[in-house]
This record gives C-alpha cells, sequence and structure tokens, in this order.
C-alpha cells in the first residue's frame, strides 16, 4: 500500500513523474499478488496523474480495459472513483463529451452512496466541463448544485476554488466586471 501512498503523495505536489512510478510499483505488485481491486486502484491512480500531466498511456483501450476490469468488481466505490478520475482526465484533455459522461456516472454512483462531499466534487468537475465546452448556462448550474452540496459539510475550504471556477466562467464569456 505504500506505493499508493506515495504516488498520491507525489501526485498532490505536482511530481507527475514520481507519481507515476509509484502508482506503476503498485500496480506492478497488486497484479503480482493478483489482487484485482488493487490493480483497478492502480489504474485510477495512474488515470489521475493525467489532470497534471497528460501522456500517451491514457488512450482509448486502456480506459476500456479498465473499465472491464471494474465491470469485474462489484466495489460501486471504487466504480465512482473510476469516473470521477476519468471525468477529470478527460476534462483536462479538454474531451468535454467523455468528461461529461463520466462526471454524470461518478456523481450517480456518489449520490446512490449519498457522499455529499464526492457529489460536490463531481458537479464542480461537471461545472468546469461545461464550461470548457462553452455551454455556460449548464456550468453555472452545477457550479451553483456544488456550491449547495458543500454547504453542507462542515469544511468550507472548497469555496476558493468555486468562487475562482466562477470567475473563470465569467472570463469566458467576457464578463470582466463580475469576473473580478
Amino acid at each position: 500500500y505504500i506505493w499508493r501512498e506515495m504516488g498520491g503523495l507525489y501526485a498532490s505536489s505536482g511530481n507527475h513523474k514520481r507519481g507515476r512510478a509509484a502508482f506503476m510499483n503498485f500496480l506492478d505488485r497488486a497484479k503480482e499478488d493478483g489482487n484485482m481491486e488493487l490493480v483497478l486502484t492502480g489504474y485510477i491512480g495512474l488515470i489521475s496523474l493525467q489532470t497534471i500531466s497528460q501522456d500517451a498511456s491514457f488512450n482509448e483501450a486502456m480506459v476500456q480495459n479498465v473499465l472491464d476490469l471494474a465491470k469485474r468488481i462489484d466495489k460501486p466505490r471504487l466504480w465512482a472513483e473510476l469516473h470521477k478520475a476519468l471525468a477529470m482526465a478527460y476534462n483536462a484533455r479538454h474531451q468535454t463529451v467523455q468528461s461529461f459522461a463520466h462526471g454524470q456516472m461518478a456523481y450517480c454512483y456518489w449520490h446512490k452512496m449519498d457522499e455529499t462531499v464526492e457529489m460536490a466534487r463531481a458537479t464542480f468537475t461537471l461545472a468546469q466541463t461545461c464550461r470548457v465546452a462553452e455551454r455556460f448556462q449548464l456550468a453555472r448550474s452545477y457550479l451553483n448544485l456544488s456550491r449547495s452540496l458543500y454547504a453542507r459539510t462542515p469544511s468550507g475550504a472548497r469555496h476558493a476554488a468555486l468562487d475562482y471556477e466562477e470567475g473563470q466562467l465569467h472570463l469566458d464569456q467576457a464578463d470582466y466586471l463580475a469576473a473580478a
């Protein structure tokens, strides 16, 4: 498990090369052990890295293989994590159709599990995706939903990110006064 944690720490610090190496070590060991849940977790980590550094390993075949693997594992939490990671990775690549589809799937899984913070994160990603796709009204709706979900949690830390995204939304619409 240490390699997964190291991968996450490296990713959080923006060191994608070391993060990728750590997740690859984790994935190799999970495959050696034959633990498919951990294999899926390793892939989720690698996919998450695509938000800070896109590479050729993230392609249609890899995504399909990981989705097929997830179908064989009865863990809705892992499915939700996978779809969240895919939504964020596709959004980073400006592939908004795929991002939107996976973001909605993530939201549905988190909603079913009644995970308010994760629902808020999913709707935030959906807001970003809609902004990138220039679906500004829909982006604002998802942003407002994300804000209302975060308001139900004890943490107000995410409000700065919500405010930043709202500013970006105004900028993308050339509404400079509102963006300020």
